[in-house]
């Protein structure tokens, strides 16, 4: 694997976490419903989506000595079971939250918004050690083919890798193992244009009716049941698939809280239907609905609250850990792996979200230049699941995990530090 050259550490730009989760309006408007006459909209540009020819991966180059007691211990383990507000988990960790400056150097890539999550906590461990560097690569290829063909130690994944991704992840780790650990989750988001700006609410049985091709208008009798106060518009709903690798996830969703009216196999990596355009192609729309993730939704259309058993909830980096809180990490040794219950999310919590992943070996073995990549990963990720990792996860708009599946993360970081 090629090396790299540091750029000075003065030289390097921190990454800049993004804004938080748009707060939508807490009450519907108080007006009796009417069909009123659809507002012209100006029209935003659609969403940009990532390029794939080219992935940037970051190179992290750490240099010096351990700081001794700089990486956050996670504690309490399981304090929150059974639901809750879903705020910043509070007991997760009684350290700083800086990493240790091991005298090893690794490689990470990524081909998704993940990768922005490890980005963020390796930007931090470079400026917390004094005689750390890094410098990006160009490496083409998606995360999976970055890690098979060595070109990365550790990849970022937007979502579980597949059976057969996992089996050649092992082939190509010197110990046949991995460490495979779900790092945050991304709420996923339904967006609306072309008929107001006021709150709207919509359920997984509705939104699998639009996505069907059953629910065409937008004064659909099911979308006035579920905003009985809100005005109405008989506009035509101009539907816009979700991105290929978030389709999975929603499809899941869709199959678990509605199975009624979305009759296809729970999480297919095919979309099952042909009605509205790909998400590529869907900026003809007038009055559309798009499902995308909360990261590439900036601010440019208003986000429709999903009704749950416990009321309407908003997408926002805290919902997403309440919806994982609860849930237990499946898997055995260093690969865990999380099960959403998309159908019965804890209390306050929002049911469409996705989890991410790292992968990388678990193996200590140095290279030819008796380099142990093993021990920056663990480091860096170390500091992700302190108070302050988990605060940086949040500010970039991701949900980090709830402290009770955070600390059976810290528990395998552990497990790993006595190689080293």
């Amino acid at each position: 694997m090629a090396e790299a050259s540091a750029p000075s550490p003065a030289s390097i730009e921190p990454v800049k976490p993004g804004r938080s989760a748009d707060t939508l309006a807490a009450a519907f408007a108080s007006a009796p419903t009417e069909t009123a006459a659809r507002p012209q909209p100006v029209r935003p540009s659609a969403p940009r989506r990532r390029r794939k020819a080219a992935v940037f991966v970051s190179t992290l180059v750490v240099l010096g000595l351990t700081v001794a007691g700089a990486v956050a211990v996670l504690s309490q383990a399981g304090s929150s079971k059974g639901g809750g507000s879903g705020a910043l988990p509070s007991s997760i960790s009684t350290g700083t939250g800086k990493p240790g400056c091991p005298s090893s150097s690794a490689v990470f890539g990524g081909d998704g918004a993940m990768k922005g999550v490890l980005d963020q906590w390796a930007a931090v461990q470079r400026r917390t050690c004094p005689n750390s560097g890094a410098a990006a690569a160009v490496v083409s290829g998606t995360a999976y083919q970055q890690f098979v063909a060595r070109s990365a130690d550790a990849i970022a994944l937007d979502r579980e890798p597949s059976r057969e991704q996992a089996a050649a992840f092992k082939e190509r780790c010197p110990s046949a193992q991995t460490t495979q650990l779900p790092i945050a989750a991304q709420p996923i988001v339904v967006t609306y244009e072309g008929i107001g700006s006021e709150p709207l609410v919509l359920d997984a049985s509705t939104i699998a009716r639009i996505y069907n091709g059953k629910i065409t208008r937008w004064n659909d009798p099911a979308i006035v049941a579920l905003n009985p106060t809100r005005k109405t518009y008989p506009d035509e709903i101009g539907v816009i698939r979700p991105p290929v690798e978030f389709a999975p996830s929603v499809s899941r969703f869709l199959a678990e809280a509605a199975p009624a009216e979305w009759p296809y196999p729970a999480g297919s990596s095919t979309w099952p239907t042909d009605v509205g355009l790909d998400y590529e192609h869907g900026d003809s729309f007038v009055t559309p609905i798009r499902i995308l993730p909360q990261a590439e939704a900036g601010d440019w259309a208003p986000r429709a609250k999903l009704a749950t058993s416990s009321g309407p909830v908003e997408a926002t980096p805290e919902t997403g850990t309440a919806a994982m809180s609860g849930l237990k990490a499946t898997g055995t040794n260093t690969d865990l792996l999380l099960d959403v219950d998309y159908a019965h999310p804890a209390p306050g919590g929002y049911p469409l979200i996705q989890v991410g992943y790292t992968v990388f070996c678990n193996d200590n073995t140095a290279d030819s230049h008796g380099n142990r990549p093993l021990q920056a990963l663990v480091d860096m990720i170390t500091h992700g699941f302190s108070t302050t990792g988990q605060q940086e996860t949040s500010n970039l708009g991701y949900a980090p995990l709830p402290p009770e599946l955070a600390s059976q993360v810290n528990e395998v970081l552990q497990d790993l530090k006595p190689g080293y």
